[in-house]
C-alpha cells in the first residue's frame, strides 16, 4: 500500500521537496524526460 510522506501545494513540492523520498521520485522522473 502507497502512503502520503508529504502534503502541500503542487508547486511547493516540486519547487522544495522536503522528503528523500519525494526527493529522488522527481530526480527518477525528471531523469526519464517527463515534464512537471
Amino acid at each position: 500500500r502507497g502512503k502520503i510522506v508529504e502534503e502541500g501545494k503542487p508547486d511547493e513540492i516540486f519547487r522544495n521537496p522536503k522528503q528523500e523520498r519525494t526527493q529522488a521520485f522527481l530526480k527518477k522522473i525528471i531523469a526519464a524526460g517527463h515534464r512537471v
